[in-house]
């Protein structure tokens, strides 16, 4: 719940464990009604689909890992706007009805992660967003480490 003080940052301690823990049950209830949902699914076997998933979901998450470690260019919004391609793409890949043959799950998350990371550097272009100084947090590329935020280990 530590997002939360970004958007209400007077709040008591007492209150931000009541969010934890509200936010503590949603994620159970909505981990509850996926598998749920999952157990319903047509399958002829759940682990296929379970790996479809998962697959897709983390190649979006992979896509944002990157994107925070080396493109300095890229800040939230392109990257929100990356991961919303990448999913749409797998979706599309996966789901809808396509005139070729359907790529293998796991490349579907390679296409998805490639997806995520060029799409949200080419929308950094399109999307303004505020620029912080981010020294020390990504990846310079120049073999020598930035000291100023090291001090926060």
């Amino acid at each position: 719940a530590d997002f939360v003080l970004r958007v209400r940052p007077g709040l008591s301690p007492r209150a931000q464990v009541r969010w934890g823990q509200a936010l503590t049950v949603l994620a159970g209830v909505l981990g509850t009604a996926f598998s749920l949902v999952l157990s319903r699914v047509e399958t002829h076997a759940l682990f296929d689909t379970f790996k479809e998933v998962v697959t897709m979901m983390m190649s979006g998450l992979a896509g944002l890992f990157f994107i925070g470690v080396f493109l300095r260019r890229v800040r939230g919004r392109a990257a929100l706007a990356g991961l919303v391609v990448n999913y749409a793409t797998c979706l599309v890949l996966r789901y809808a009805a396509v005139p070729f043959d359907r790529p293998h799950v796991f490349l579907v998350g390679a296409i998805g992660f490639v997806i995520c990371v060029v799409s949200a550097y080419v929308l950094s272009f399109a999307i303004p967003d505020r620029r912080k100084d981010l020294r020390g947090l990504v990846w310079e590329g120049n073999g020598r480490r930035d000291k100023s935020a090291w001090h926060l280990w």
